[in-house]
């Protein structure tokens, strides 16, 4: 949840001041805090017991941070309209690179020399960005325009 939550604050699908008041107060205002919260409580939870538990507070908090999300980002966004072109995006790629396998980095090759194309070409495709995805993408399959 907290590395979605930077994606779309920077993406500009979420402002902070959207997020329930009621989360941030728990859990933090910041991806550090946040993750500190959990983190600590976790270890506080969890001392000296055989099993991971975290407090109802955190879990509270999570879990509407978490609704939140669902709400306004994985469902209810513009980022999700965007979803069929995203699909299309990575669809296209894996095909190319399992058609194209020495076009795949030889530094993404070692170490898995093992692997089949379709792995290598999944691993490759993840260790995209966004922004290095669609301009791969453009590269590959949209025409630059002539001059005339």
């Amino acid at each position: 949840i907290n590395h979605d939550i930077d994606d779309a604050l920077r993406g500009g699908i979420l402002e902070l001041s959207s997020i329930p008041e009621k989360c941030i107060e728990v859990l933090g205002d910041t991806h550090k805090k946040r993750i500190n919260t959990m983190i600590t409580d976790i270890i506080t939870e969890s001392m000296g017991k055989n099993e991971i538990l975290i407090s109802s507070r955190v879990r509270q908090a999570t879990n509407c941070l978490r609704e939140f999300m669902f709400q306004n980002v994985y469902i209810g966004s513009d980022a999700k309209a965007e979803e069929e072109k995203t699909k299309n995006i990575i669809c296209s790629l894996y095909e190319y690179y399992v058609q194209n396998p020495d076009e795949i980095p030889i530094e993404n090759i070692r170490g898995n020399r093992d692997a089949d194309i379709e792995r290598l070409a999944c691993d490759y495709i993840a260790g995209m960005s966004d922004r290095f995805a669609v301009n791969k993408f453009t590269e590959l399959f949209i025409p630059s325009p002539w001059r005339v």
